[in-house]
């Protein structure tokens, strides 16, 4: 519970706040919160935590399975190629961790589980943490190409 007076965080048990000693008061209770596209949601108002929050991402939760499949065709035809057979794994399985967030976003909004909220928010930190790295690595060998081409002109000029 916070308080209203000093803003300090107490127990949600707590009646007296345990930094300046004003008294605490429980919170209203929650209004109903319903979604911008109420016919979207078959009637159903959204009044939990783990709905409000997740409402977003499970909007896009079609574009994150789309995206996911994209990436997982994509390193099936990586694949074929001779030097993709090495690097073919990497966005396949980034497709898959999509496609499970989206699906585990999905089930959370659906069935109000913040373990499932939780799950997926850890398949999409996974995704964007790879995917950065991933990324990285591709710019720092391209400016080492780079460089190597420049250094390789530079001296068949001589």
């Amino acid at each position: 519970m916070i308080c209203r007076q000093c803003g300090s965080n107490n127990w949600d048990q707590a009646t007296i706040c345990g930094a300046c000693g004003a008294r605490l008061f429980a919170a209203p209770a929650p209004t109903a919160w319903q979604p911008p596209n109420a016919a979207a949601y078959q009637g159903q108002y959204v009044t939990s935590y783990v709905q409000r929050v997740a409402e977003p991402l499970y909007r896009a939760k079609g574009w994150m399975k789309f995206i996911g499949v994209l990436t997982i065709i994509y390193g099936g035809l990586l694949v074929l190629s001779l030097s993709g057979i090495i690097l073919a794994w990497l966005p396949i399985w980034l497709g898959i961790v999509l496609c499970s967030a989206s699906s585990k976003i999905g089930l959370a909004f659906e069935t109000d589980n913040e373990n499932e909220f939780h799950a997926s928010l850890k398949n999409l930190a996974t995704y964007f943490r790879v995917a950065g790295i991933a990324t990285l690595v591709i710019i720092i060998l391209g400016v080492i190409a780079l460089l190597g081409a420049i250094a390789y002109w530079s001296t068949q000029r001589r």
